[in-house]
């Protein structure tokens, strides 16, 4: 009962099994945690911008309950079995995810710059250190890196891939963008709720990433994306939160974006809509005769966004004229809304 992960459920008089009383029973027959491994918990499992699927994971390293090799044979009380990596040291969690030559190149190619030698060998004593070390992205940041290590870990294991830290850091990137969407906007529980039924996995076209939400009976927008490899990411007409149209949705997400690449999560992206207005802005069209007189304000933000991608990430080839053509538009629209202050009575010009 004391083995960590194993579920008990003690049967009721009347022969139900409940889950109030499992837990009862678990609680009983659990080693407690002192104040400041609880504290740890629970500063892993309160952070809003991880996947629940993230903070399970890093429960169970705390737990040294990663599923390898060497954690199943410590537990059998059989011969202890080599990484299956670098055919060496103990092939536990510690050891596949910042122990391993491979986790060690990973860790230092990453962002991070950590040095995973000189973290301690006891996975609660690991955390608590990060914890205690790194807060808010950065730390959010730390754990998506351990799970797209593990998945990378995975496939090469598992699923016939070869190792390659590019590939593992291009899969952490895609999940500290999840964490950028959820860090930066208001997600219903719809949404949310959609976070732990997202799909990341390598193919052999790349990485990739979809996450889906849909409308819930509050009115609120769900989302969906499509991130790969090659750092495409494709949006859907859904938007965040609360919106007026799928057009001001798909700004909204368009924005969104141009601050994540701005951030490094997204380099060389290319962006497709099925918002048809998007896609003639995207293919360099004049699209501000058809844009609502109430997203002017969000699409100049957008385009001044792309002004600022131009430069560093090289995402489109900015038209100047189309700057000029869009301030031209918004003076004379300007000048109506001075005489008639009714947005539904705006002309279409």
């Amino acid at each position: 009962m004391h083995r960590p992960d194993r579920l008990v459920f003690l049967p009721a008089q009347n022969g139900a099994f409940t889950f109030k009383r499992a837990v009862n029973l678990l609680s009983a027959t659990t080693p407690q945690l002192n104040e400041h491994e609880r504290n740890t918990l629970k500063t892993i499992w309160y952070n809003q911008a991880l996947m629940p699927r993230v903070k399970l994971f890093l429960w169970k390293l705390f737990h040294n309950s990663i599923p390898t090799i060497g954690t199943y044979a410590s537990k059998m009380k059989s011969t202890q079995v080599p990484c299956q990596l670098c055919d060496s040291g103990v092939d536990d969690g510690v050891h596949a995810l910042f122990k391993c030559s491979s986790a060690r190149a990973f860790w230092l190619a990453s962002p991070l710059g950590v040095h995973s030698d000189a973290l301690p060998d006891d996975p609660r004593q690991l955390l608590q250190a990060v914890v205690g070390a790194l807060h808010g992205s950065d730390f959010s940041s730390f754990a998506n890196h351990v799970w797209a290590l593990w998945k990378h870990r995975c496939a090469v294991l598992y699923g016939g891939k070869v190792f390659k830290v590019e590939s593992g850091l291009s899969m952490a990137r895609g999940f500290s963008f999840l964490s950028f969407l959820t860090g930066n906007f208001k997600i219903t529980s719809t949404v949310r709720d959609a976070l732990g039924h997202v799909s990341l996995e390598p193919t052999d076209a790349g990485l990739k990433c979809w996450i889906d939400g849909s409308y819930d009976n509050s009115g609120d927008g769900g989302w969906a994306f499509l991130i790969q490899q090659n750092q495409t990411l494709v949006m859907f007409g859904t938007g965040f939160g609360s919106v007026s149209s799928p057009f001001q949705a798909e700004l909204q997400a368009l924005h969104l974006a141009m601050r994540a690449m701005a951030r490094g999560m997204l380099q060389d992206c290319v962006i497709y809509s099925d918002c048809q207005v998007l896609c003639r802005l995207l293919n360099g069209e004049n699209i501000f005769d058809a844009v609502p007189w109430q997203c002017f304000f969000q699409v100049q933000d957008v385009i001044q966004e792309f002004k600022a991608s131009c430069y560093t990430c090289g995402f489109i080839n900015w038209e100047a004229n189309m700057e000029a053509h869009f301030l031209a538009n918004y003076a004379r629209r300007n000048r109506v809304v001075s005489q008639d202050t009714s947005y539904s009575d705006l002309p279409v010009l």
